[in-house]
């Protein structure tokens, strides 16, 4: 277990240092979904993020540091939660983006990887609720049971 918590803290690490350098986004703008930053592009700063918010809700036990609108910018998938599948997905859209140089939004980009139609793809997303739900709950006993949760 100690070397499953090692490669994860790895990863967030790896993740937050492959970063990019991007212009800011003017007030006037909207976020792109995944851009939970909001610097303009979705890239490993976000999947980071992403990462180290799920980890936080997860081992801290509290409702994380995100506001309402990172929580919507970071819910990639639509589930109303944020987790490792959304950063997975956001380091996905940006590995994708960077060797092909498609700018397909990342919404499409998910429902193409998945091979859906929209109505499949929401009800896709709909159907993994409780999945996610019990990851969730699985993911906090197992850190629970590691003596990583704050009393």
């Amino acid at each position: 277990m100690k070397k499953t918590m090692k490669k994860l803290l790895c990863a967030v690490l790896a993740a937050a240092t492959l970063g990019t350098c991007s212009m800011g986004v003017s007030a006037e703008e909207s976020y792109l979904l995944g851009d939970v930053n909001k610097d303009g592009v979705v890239d490993t700063d976000d999947s980071a993020l992403v990462l180290v918010e799920y980890l936080h809700v997860v081992v801290m036990s509290d409702k994380g540091t995100f506001s309402e609108e990172e929580i919507v910018l970071g819910d990639v998938d639509g589930d109303g939660v944020v987790h490792g599948i959304d950063s997975q997905w956001i380091l996905d859209y940006y590995l994708h983006t960077m060797m092909y140089g498609d700018a397909t939004p990342l919404e499409e980009y998910i429902r193409d990887q998945l091979d859906l139609t929209l109505e499949e793809y929401l009800a896709y997303r709909e159907s993994l609720k409780p999945y996610y739900e019990q990851c969730h709950e699985e993911s906090k006993k197992s850190f629970e049971d590691l003596g990583y949760m704050q009393y």
